[in-house]
């Protein structure tokens, strides 16, 4: 059984420690991270980190560079934090190097966003391999009307994705994050275009396998979601001045070999998650 976690950090170092608690309580092998600052101690022993933790210039989003102030001037965007894996040590952990879109040569592994999603392949029995990405959608801003959005990003980074997703016999392929978008049709343009990026995942096999509210329980109180069907969780807590309002902007997606090992997909039931983080773990077990 191998159980992957993940979880948007945010930006917190005692993130670390309620990551360990998670994982162990779990017995999670792998951790997909999002807004991850780079560990100020060493990990616990048994456990591998992409990126390596004594490269600092790694843990940050690098691109876009700059972003324009009220004022009207351009500032430096200051996103020092990234996506990461983390794997025990007693799996066959291989990170993926992309190299910035820039630079890439035709046909290499290249980021439009470097720091924006974390690749690692997991050796399993047999020669097969499981190939696992921890994806964050970093917000635009309109400079018109303030909007934020992020599929764009997330957009951006499919397409850097797409020779890992393509692969000849990458059958095993996860990934798993904070999208920063929701998953329905509001009746606004928003929700349209956030489903485009589902449906894009969609084309390459990559479908969402939860977490979803699980039968016999009720709805999620207050979910903005139209569907009297919902089968969302909570994974964020927002938070404005009309109160805060459940979300889920983390799911995991798998490719058809996966989902048919797939045992359960949970969000984790703590109900002191809103202590660590603005974003709940979660979790999801395969028989392979």
């Amino acid at each position: 059984m191998l159980t992957v976690m993940s979880w948007n950090m945010n930006q917190r170092e005692s993130a670390w420690d309620r990551l360990e608690e998670v994982a162990t309580r779990n017995d999670v092998s792998v951790a997909l991270l999002q807004e991850a600052r780079r560990p100020e101690r060493s990990l616990p022993a048994g456990w591998n980190v992409h990126p390596p933790a004594d490269d600092g210039a790694r843990w940050r989003i690098a691109v876009p560079r700059h972003y324009q102030a009220a004022d009207g001037s351009l500032r430096e965007t200051r996103r020092r934090f990234a996506s990461a894996v983390v794997g025990r040590d007693d799996l066959s952990f291989t990170p993926r190097e992309p190299i910035e879109l820039h630079q890439a040569a035709e046909g290499t592994f290249a980021a439009s966003h470097p720091g924006q999603f974390a690749v690692a392949d997991i050796g399993l029995n047999g020669g097969r391999r499981l190939t696992v990405v921890s994806l964050y959608g970093i917000w635009d801003r309109m400079l018109d009307s303030g909007d934020m959005y992020a599929e764009a990003t997330l957009h951006r980074a499919i397409s850097d994705l797409t020779m890992v997703f393509q692969e000849r016999g990458n059958e095993h392929v996860l990934v798993a994050g904070d999208l920063n978008i929701y998953s329905y049709a509001d009746g606004t343009v928003w929700g349209d275009r956030y489903l485009t990026v589902f449906s894009r995942l969609a084309a390459y096999g990559l479908e969402a396998v939860g977490p979803f509210r699980p039968d016999g329980e009720p709805r999620l109180d207050r979910c903005p979601c139209p569907d009297v069907e919902c089968r969302h969780v909570n994974t964020f807590l927002y938070r404005s001045d009309r109160g805060s309002r459940p979300h889920q902007l983390d799911y995991v997606f798998a490719t058809p070999a996966l989902r048919d090992r797939l045992t359960a997909c949970w969000a984790d039931p703590d109900p002191d998650w809103p202590t660590h983080s603005d974003h709940r773990p979660v979790l999801a077990s395969f028989d392979l």
